[in-house]
């Protein structure tokens, strides 16, 4: 608290008034019905890896340069399968262009499912480590890569963001701090949703790939 008035933590990711700025009260009664078909769809998925008990999944309907969040849920932790199969359906009702999982931990055997049961172009990996990779499937980035990615979409008001509780709560727990070396670290505690707004913010590279901007 400072002069009467409660401060922001100075280590949160993102601000509240950036967070603010881009919450559209029109989302919040959005449904499947209201799919735009001149749209792309895109899903994000960040399964619960050991010792944490919740998968998220959250959709970005991408339309120009316009990103929309139009799906953020968490389930609680089931078998690799379960959580496949919860892909299967949104795609039924999306058609997704592209899935992005974060196949660090036991993600990869979400990927391997999935690729034997739709197109394996659809399914894209995102290895949230710097490591490199022969294989052309996989997105080599790093987490700092997507979040501030992410941030600087939300700082040009290009993020629609609904005013989902779980998903508002992962944003404004995403803190940040430098090593000794001055690499960014960013990480919190109830970051499975805000890991996986920053994948589906990230299909916004495939769409310029499909579409001229």
């Amino acid at each position: 608290e400072y002069m009467a008035e409660f401060m922001e933590a100075y280590s949160r990711y993102f601000s509240e008034n950036v967070l603010k700025k881009n919450v559209k009260e029109e989302l919040d009664s959005w449904t499947i019905s209201k799919r735009d078909p001149t749209a792309s769809y895109y899903l994000a998925i960040d399964v619960a890896r050991y010792g944490r008990d919740d998968n998220a999944f959250v959709v970005s309907e991408i339309k120009k340069k316009k990103i929309r969040i139009v799906y953020a849920k968490i389930s609680r932790r089931k078998d690799l399968t379960e959580t496949a199969g919860m892909a299967l359906v949104l795609d039924v009702q999306f058609h997704f262009k592209k899935i992005y999982i974060d196949s660090t931990g036991v993600g990869a055997g979400v990927v391997d499912i999935l690729r034997e049961r739709m197109m394996k172009s659809k399914i894209k990996e995102i290895i949230a480590i710097s490591r490199s990779t022969d294989d052309d499937k996989k997105i080599k980035t790093l987490k700092e890569d997507l979040y501030s990615n992410a941030l600087a979409q939300l700082e040009m008001g290009m993020v629609d963001l609904p005013k989902n509780k779980e998903l508002m709560y992962s944003l404004r727990g995403i803190t940040f701090s430098y090593t000794s070396y001055g690499n960014l670290r960013i990480y919190g505690k109830q970051d499975h949703l805000a890991d996986a707004f920053v994948m589906a913010c990230w299909g916004i590279k495939d769409y310029k790939k499909f579409f001229v901007m």
